[in-house]
């Protein structure tokens, strides 16, 4: 009896905590932090089974067809599709105001708002018309709040579409 109670205490020392029978499901992350022993985050699943396996957060996919989703969100981090305008026969500045608005939504749905962005990439169809989406980009944006961006001229999928505009962003 007195062997299994220093071994406990060797157990409990090292940081090792028990956790619930494994159903390889996600433990919250104040639970993650104090178990920091020989079944620790670093080595797999947080519970009896020992397993090798990774820790992973579920994948969230919005609007998923069998080509894309219009939203991705992994691990607190949100990827957007490309968002082009729902309006093709706008012009420049009409489709980027459609593409900001449709982005604020999507954004919104996730929790999270543009001043949250990490990176985006803005594609063109015309690179002339960079000066003219810009001014709408940087009146979007929130100020000390850009994200890295790339901004090319690009050969779109349909002709009518003069912008494009995919965006990494977190929670």
């Amino acid at each position: 009896m007195r062997l299994l109670r220093n071994l406990w205490i060797l157990i409990r020392l090292s940081g090792w905590r028990p956790m619930p029978a494994c159903l390889h499901s996600p433990v919250d992350r104040d639970t993650l932090s104090r178990n920091t022993g020989p079944i620790g985050a670093a080595q797999g699943c947080l519970c009896y089974c020992k397993s090798k396996r990774p820790f992973m957060s579920k994948i969230l996919r919005t609007n998923p067809n069998p080509i894309l989703s219009s939203v991705v969100e992994y691990h607190g981090f949100i990827f957007t599709q490309g968002v082009v305008a729902r309006n093709l026969d706008l012009d420049i500045e009409g489709q980027t105001k459609d593409v900001l608005e449709q982005i604020d939504a999507l954004l919104e749905q996730h929790g999270t708002d543009n001043t949250r962005l990490l990176q985006a990439q803005i594609w063109l169809k015309d690179i002339n018309d960079r000066d003219a989406m810009n001014k709408l980009w940087s009146a979007w944006l929130p100020e000390n709040h850009a994200p890295a961006r790339a901004c090319v001229q690009a050969a779109m999928a349909d002709p009518r579409v003069l912008v494009e505009i995919m965006l990494i962003t977190t929670k």
